[in-house]
């Protein structure tokens, strides 16, 4: 927990510029530059190091054989007139300064969607600088495989690199060599990886097939998602496709570059893809039915021993959601374009109505990103499921936007109906059974808690420091044990006989964090999320061991008032841990976790291959 308080982005000062731009590769260098495939990415402004080395992340120049490569220096003056080093396959020095950029916009999206600064779940202070700071380390210039992954245990995203199997339009088989840090894609993904671990990290035990893949699925969003900041080449797409956005490849794959150089059908990694059934209102997606062909899917056809393939459920109901309000805001542009037919004309799209969709798709592909991000919040800090995910979506944006005049929420809620995804334990699929509840029996405001009496450092939405969140974790830790209200939070008091025969722990407060969040309506929103959770001791018929978790997610409002509990109980043997043994026994889930002497632990990295490091 108190990690927290030495991952903090750099504040801007009034003597310095805001903002910093670098040249990126748009998508992948298979993007050739006359279709927008070189695109300036404006990033906040921080002082940085050669590496470069900024406030929470740090790039690294060494190979992964002990070699050093060219620093990347972007605090040079001939380097900032230029926006950064000319994008190059070959030049170590735009590698580092591509991860770089994009892990940071990555970041400031999550930390804009939060309203606070977003804290890593590692400690690496030390191999991090002299200041004190926690900092990811990203190395772009990782093993040669045809992968790249986040390991929680070094504090690091690593990027390798291969030989192409399949020639492109940009490498030749067996010759040419494809850097994975230089996919957007990639680094936004294992940035989101990262991202999500330092929200909740115990969505790092896989206790079901829907946790790992929820992580995966929740990065392809986010990697897809940033597709549509991309204004030209967003332009360029619906101009091509007449504005059915699920045909414009570049727009809905993922990692195009990467699965064309594999073995297989040279295809995109991943897609989100839909296709319509003409007698059905499910959407189709063809990488929801198994592996697409190429060796970054391949694996077996059963989507739980795969969570990539497993995930593609919930990023294609997301997705479905998305395009479903593309076109309920495309409609009356296109009918105001073409006098009220709604039919367009043959041949180009004029510029006018070109100009209209690619501000609307930004528009709303931006609000999906915000609501998928603030939805984290909501979610229960262990053991997250699919159904649990709709709920936090729901929850979330009722509390952001009150009034869904555009529908957002509807939508949602029938793209992951007919995914097949349903609230879980909900009564049914209406918006109000979908809500998370508040709190079942009184519970008096956390005076410690609120805004009043929090000693922050200067703005919400920095950490505050670690004296500070020890005084607010003993005083949550406090209440939560309680005998009368450890069961509301999902756990076992100490003082409850349960405890001292089940093999439970004491439970543990694993963060408080503040917030100031800004609604779409301009209103500023303060309040507070904290995590609790237990460990109980199981043990298997054979005699290894393993950690069950339970506990919940507490949204409080600046008074310190309990808005809404959001659980997982540590004591539930019926339905909870049956499952979780059954999964951490099958094909999928023993790959999923390292046994250490007498104890069943999770494997710490997560892999963009699954199968090259988790096995």
């Amino acid at each position: 927990m108190e990690l927290a308080a030495y991952t903090q982005r750099h504040e801007p000062a009034l003597d310095r510029p805001l903002r910093r731009r670098l040249r990126v590769y748009a998508l992948h260098p298979g993007v050739s530059r006359t279709d927008h495939g070189i695109c300036t990415v404006t990033i906040a402004f921080e002082p940085l190091q050669a590496g470069p080395i900024g406030s929470v992340i740090e790039v690294s120049g060494e190979g992964d054989d002990t070699s050093s490569w060219q620093r990347c220096e972007l605090e040079l003056p001939d380097v900032i007139m230029q926006d950064g080093y000319a994008p190059s396959q070959s030049d170590p020095r735009f590698h580092q300064q591509m991860v770089y950029a994009v892990a940071m916009k990555t970041y400031d999206l999550f930390r804009t969607a939060l309203g606070r600064d977003i804290t890593w779940s590692f400690d690496r202070r030390q191999a991090a600088g002299s200041d004190g700071n926690n900092r990811l380390l990203l190395r772009p210039h990782g093993p040669q495989v045809a992968n790249a992954w986040y390991d929680r245990r070094r504090g690091e995203i690593v990027f390798g690199y291969f030989k192409a199997e399949r020639s492109t339009s940009m490498v030749q088989a067996g010759t040419g060599q494809v850097f994975t840090c230089l996919s957007h894609d990639v680094i936004a993904h294992e940035m989101s990886h990262a991202l999500i671990d330092g929200l909740r990290s115990h969505f790092m035990v896989p206790s079901h097939p829907d946790v790992p893949a929820f992580h995966e699925a929740f990065a392809d969003l986010v990697a897809v998602f940033q597709h549509f900041t991309l204004t030209d080449i967003v332009r360029s797409a619906i101009a091509k496709t007449r504005g059915r956005l699920e045909s414009a490849e570049v727009l809905v794959d993922v990692a195009q570059e990467l699965g064309r150089a594999l073995s297989g059908n040279g295809r995109a990694l991943r897609t989100l893809a839909t296709v319509r059934m003409p007698d059905d209102e499910r959407p189709y997606c063809p990488a929801c039915s198994g592996p697409t062909g190429s060796s970054l899917q391949s694996g077996s056809e059963n989507a739980d021993d795969n969570p990539h393939v497993h995930g593609n459920r919930l990023s294609s109901a997301v997705f479905s959601a998305f395009l479903a309000i593309y076109e309920r805001r495309a409609k009356p542009l296109v009918k105001l374009a073409t006098q009220g037919t709604g039919q367009l004309p043959a041949g180009e799209l004029s510029a006018d109505l070109l100009d209209a969709l690619t501000n609307e798709v930004g528009s709303v592909a931006k609000q999906f990103l915000s609501i998928c991000v603030r939805a984290v919040d909501y979610c229960p800090p262990v053991d997250v499921r699919y159904g649990d995910f709709l709920r936090a979506l729901i929850t979330a944006d009722v509390d952001s936007v009150p009034d869904d005049r555009f529908g957002y929420r509807d939508a949602i809620i029938k793209a992951f109906g007919q995914h097949g995804i349903y609230g879980e334990g909900a009564r049914s699929m209406g918006e109000d059974d979908l809500l998370w509840h508040s709190p079942s029996m009184r519970i008096e405001p956390i005076k410690v808690l609120s805004y009043g009496q929090i000693q922050f450092d200067g703005d919400p939405a920095r950490p505050v420091d670690a004296s500070e969140m020890r005084r607010q974790a003993h005083a949550l830790g406090e209440l939560v044990v309680q005998r009368h209200y450890a069961r509301e939070f999902g756990l076992v008091s100490p003082d409850d006989e349960l405890f001292q025969s089940g093999g439970y722990e004491v439970p543990r407060i694993e963060s408080v964090r503040t917030l100031r969040r800004v609604g779409p309506d301009r209103s500023v929103l303060f309040e507070s999320v904290a995590e609790v959770v237990q460990c109980r001791w199981v043990t298997m018929p054979s005699g290894i061991r393993f950690r069950f978790y339970g506990g919940s997610t507490l949204i409080l409002d600046s008074q310190g008032q309990l808005r809404f509990i959001i659980r997982k109980r540590v004591d539930n043997v019926e339905e909870r841990l049956p499952v979780q043994k059954t999964f951490m026994q099958s094909s999928a889930g023993q790959r999923l976790w390292n046994k250490e002497q007498n104890t069943l632990v999770p494997h710490p990295e997560l892999a963009c291959q699954p199968g090259t490091p988790l096995t």
